[in-house]
């Protein structure tokens, strides 16, 4: 379909005439054929436009400095509002007194009505937010935003200690939570390096109350780190780390837990070093990034996709050169993968990159040298831009002290309200794509089969209606046609 304009097939038109917003269902055929419609862009309303940047290229208008270099950011979190929360283990940003935590202004500054001036007294490794807008906090520290928590804290949207959380008393004296997730009831999923949890015996996975007592009748031992865990749709509980049993059962580092922590038997997995991190996709299939190379028998090195079952996707081909610590999801099916690698699939990709749904990497994503150090953090926005973080003090050969914001594919625009027109400055095609399929956009400037070309790379499908843009500002009418490759 055609978003923006309204033609017949091979119907032409004066450009930049003002089109309502209206739909063109597109034809696939299977194979080497496309329907071929013409179409054209108007320029008013602000979607995208022909000066908006390539995707990975850094955002100037976002830099946020630390104060020291030895400092790092490890757990970010994009707000619908454009803010952005940030945990790690610096002191100041740009000269603020944020200690550990902040909240940052959709241009990177500190956002003042944030109380988060008292910080916390040592590192912040992970952030949740709950659907009522209070933040929970994990790592290091023994205090955060003047309230005594150790490892664990709920603050209010505003940064101040919720407290209702008052029964949480902490983890083991020299432990961390490095992993936190918030179930539908409100219970609090942690992971990480410790022993206790209140004072009750607890190997390195827990859930706590909503009120911040433990949890006794969940119990879930590891002997290992935890470092993430995704909670599906259905209840169930995926867990990821350094172990190798989980619930005195051989697991090694990814297992399923029923609602309950009790062990799915039906989900078995296999991976031979540690997991990072997890990501779950709409359709239920699961991305994990860590340390490994090998996936239920199958060599997949530090990423890999599983089936919703725990089975190997191995439609899905990527690799990277070094470990992967994170990953996020673009709105349109893409992931972006942050870690210490310099090379994926083969291509020279320092720290991130950004992947099609079937694996192969997205060549549109480009951020030239990249980041002079790991990535440890990825949250993407609303507006399609990415925040990252970690350990580096460049991005693309400009400073920035350990955190920055990189261009992204724009998202679709919202629906119009009824009955007002909409004017796009962007012509977007979309297409109901198979999952693993692989498609090529074609335009024209005139119905001739000897004078089709590409538009852009290939582009994985992924099941759901993909979605691509023409920014183009003036040129010639444009015909444009769809070809499933594979």
């Amino acid at each position: 379909m055609l978003r923006g304009s309204f033609f017949p097939d091979y119907f032409m038109s004066n450009p930049f005439t003002p089109i309502h917003r209206t739909y063109v269902q597109k034809l696939i055929q299977p194979l080497l054929a496309a329907l071929a419609v013409c179409c054209v862009a108007t320029l008013e309303f602000p979607v995208a436009n022909a000066q908006t940047p390539a995707p990975g290229t850094l955002d100037s208008t976002f830099n946020p400095v630390l104060d020291n270099l030895a400092f790092t950011i490890y757990a970010m979190k994009a707000l619908p509002d454009g803010k952005t929360l940030a945990g790690g283990d610096f002191s100041k940003i740009n000269g603020v007194t944020q200690r550990s935590f902040t909240r940052l202004t959709p241009n990177g500054t500190v956002d003042p009505a944030f109380q988060g001036l008292v910080g916390a007294d040592d590192s912040v490794r992970a952030i949740a937010v709950q659907p009522d807008g209070k933040i929970v906090v994990g790592g290091d520290f023994s205090t955060i935003n003047g309230a005594s928590w150790k490892g664990l804290a709920r603050l209010n949207a505003d940064g101040t200690p919720d407290s209702t959380f008052g029964s949480f008393a902490g983890i083991s004296s020299y432990g961390y939570v490095k992993a936190v997730a918030v179930q539908p009831d409100g219970k609090i999923l942690i992971g990480g390096n410790f022993s206790q949890v209140n004072g009750v015996s607890r190997n390195y996975f827990a859930r706590v109350n909503t009120n911040g007592s433990l949890d006794v009748s969940f119990s879930a031992p590891a002997d290992d780190h935890v470092n993430a865990i995704v909670v599906r749709p259905n209840g169930k509980i995926l867990v990821g780390g350094a172990f190798t049993h989980l619930n005195n059962q051989s697991h090694n580092h990814l297992v399923q837990l029923n609602a309950d922590g009790t062990t799915d038997s039906s989900f078995n997995v296999d991976v031979d070093d540690i997991v990072q991190t997890i990501v779950l996709q709409s359709n239920n299939q699961i991305f994990i990034g860590g340390w490994f190379y090998y996936v239920n028998g199958s060599r997949h090195e530090h990423i890999a996709r599983l089936n919703s079952d725990g089975t190997t996707d191995n439609a899905f081909t990527a690799s990277t050169s070094g470990n992967v610590y994170t990953l996020a999801l673009q709105w349109n099916g893409k992931i972006l993968v942050g870690g210490s690698f310099n090379n994926v699939n083969g291509s020279s990709r320092n720290k991130i990159a950004c992947l099609n749904p079937n694996g192969l990497l997205d060549s549109t994503f480009d951020t030239g040298v990249g980041p002079d150090s790991t990535v440890l953090s990825i949250t993407v926005q609303s507006d399609g831009k990415s925040v990252i973080g970690g350990e580096f003090s460049n991005v693309a050969s400009v400073g920035r002290t350990r955190m920055a914001r990189l261009f992204g594919d724009p998202p679709p625009p919202p629906p119009a309200p009824e009955g007002v027109a909409m004017i796009y400055p962007a012509v977007e095609i979309g297409w109901a794509s198979v999952t693993n399929g692989l498609y090529q956009i074609q335009w024209s400037s005139e119905v001739d089969p000897s004078n089709w070309q590409d538009f852009g790379s290939p582009i994985a499908g992924n099941g759901m209606t993909n979605w691509i843009y023409d920014t183009t500002r003036g040129g010639p009418k444009k015909f444009y046609r769809v070809i499933k490759l594979q």
